[in-house]
């Protein structure tokens, strides 16, 4: 992998599953980014959002892992 340049910076789109992991892995790097979320929480797919047309879970949904 080659090295950041200092003047780099990277945009997430989406703070779901896969966001969140290069997320982390951008932190680990110590690479600039900013993430951007359409939704009012992070987790993407399993956030159950009330006020949102596109529910991917049902309310009653625990994950634990």
């Amino acid at each position: 992998m080659q090295a950041a340049s200092p003047s780099m910076r990277v945009c997430v789109v989406g703070a779901g599953p896969c966001g969140l992991t290069t997320v982390k892995n951008l932190l680990a790097e110590g690479i600039d980014f900013v993430c951007y979320e359409e939704g009012s929480a992070v987790g993407g797919n399993w956030v159950y959002d009330d006020s949102s047309d596109r529910r991917s879970v049902y309310k009653a949904t625990r994950l634990i892992s």
